[in-house]
């Protein structure tokens, strides 16, 4: 990529390390575009933020009240897919580009490596280091680079239906035993309906292998393993395998209209 993608150091009046605390408070944030090299605590600094997460006008609002100086234009240019397209687009067009980006962890590592993610470490952001659990921080940076703000930990969770249960007379399952075995006594008692939905969703997917003891993916500085046929993957495979097979679970392709 050409220089004009990468941002300059950054110099605010305002206190770089504060601008960077009340944006780890509102965002995942890369600063891609190239942001004004030197503004003064006079001066006025224009920020367009591309986000889609509810509430980003507001906390945009609540940032300037704090910085009067500082202008944040958020723009929702598209939720998962749509965003990430434009943001590539931008950059291969080399204008556009937003100075500021809402990003999932996942993604970050693809615009590292387009070398469009500004290093905020050189500005101070590893001040804020210890505000956050380990994993999330090292997900954003790379020794002292740091190339994102994290906003959350996106845990995972398992809703159920109580009058559901109620009316089946089941048993919340607290084991994956327990699941297996509740959703074919469900699926038997009432067919066609499923305790839950096996979507191939890669994120969801990697993330109960790892629940499970394997680790599909691991890199040791520029080497990189990839195991997703071992024995855990296996076995978890085939517990999924004998739900679908039962026809105990639902099969619905996932971020469809329908499986919403």
């Amino acid at each position: 990529m050409t220089d004009k993608f990468k941002s300059p150091p950054m110099s605010f009046g305002l206190g770089r390390r504060d601008f960077l605390k009340v944006a780890a408070a509102s965002a995942a944030l890369p600063i891609l575009g190239g942001l004004p090299g030197a503004a003064s605590a006079a001066d006025a600094v224009n920020l367009t933020f591309w986000a889609w997460a509810p509430g980003s006008a507001e906390m945009a609002a609540l940032f300037e009240a704090k910085y009067p100086n500082v202008k944040v234009k958020v723009e929702n240019v598209g939720q998962g897919t749509p965003h990430y397209v434009k943001l590539r687009n931008a950059i291969t067009a080399g204008t556009g580009l937003p100075d500021l980006a809402q990003m999932e962890f996942n993604s970050i590592p693809s615009f590292k490596a387009l070398k469009v993610l500004a290093d905020m470490g050189s500005a101070g952001a590893n001040a804020v280091k210890d505000k956050f659990i380990d994993w999330t921080w090292k997900s954003v940076s790379d020794g002292d680079k740091v190339y994102s703000i994290p906003w959350d930990s996106g845990p995972m969770g398992l809703l159920y239906r109580a009058d559901v249960f109620d009316e089946h007379k089941l048993t919340v399952p607290e084991t994956w035993a327990d699941f297996a075995d509740t959703s074919k006594k469900l699926a038997k008692d009432k067919p066609g309906t499923y305790l839950t939905n096996f979507a191939v969703d890669p994120g969801w997917i990697g993330a109960v292998l790892w629940q499970a003891g394997a680790r599909p993916f691991h890199v040791d500085g520029t080497n990189i393993k990839i195991d997703i046929n071992g024995a855990i993957a296996k076995k978890w495979a085939a517990y999924w395998q004998g739900l679908i097979d039962a026809k105990a679970v639902n099969t619905m392709s996932p971020w469809t209209s329908e499986w919403f």
